[in-house]
Parts: structure tokens; C-alpha cells; sequence
């Protein structure tokens, strides 16, 4: 059984996903929603 490949995200993405929940007052959820990416990947 392969091991499923890590996602590697910038620190550019993660900026933007924090701002889109400090400053745009964005549930994780939605954050994670609008890139395309797991609620534990915003989490992290």
C-alpha cells in the first residue's frame, strides 16, 4: 500500500487563510472551503 503524498503549503497561503479568518471574519470551515484545503490543513 502506498503512502499518501504530504501537502506542503507556502507561508503566502497560510497568511491568507488567517486572514481570511481574523480579518474577514470567516469561520475555519469557510477558510478552508474557499482554497480547496481540509479544515486540518487551516488548523495547523
Amino acid at each position: 500500500m502506498e503512502k499518501q503524498k504530504k501537502n506542503y503549503y507556502t507561508k503566502e497561503f497560510k497568511e491568507e487563510a488567517v486572514n481570511l479568518i481574523v480579518e474577514q471574519s470567516y469561520r475555519i470551515s469557510e477558510a478552508a472551503n474557499n482554497p480547496g484545503v481540509s479544515v486540518s490543513a487551516i488548523r495547523k
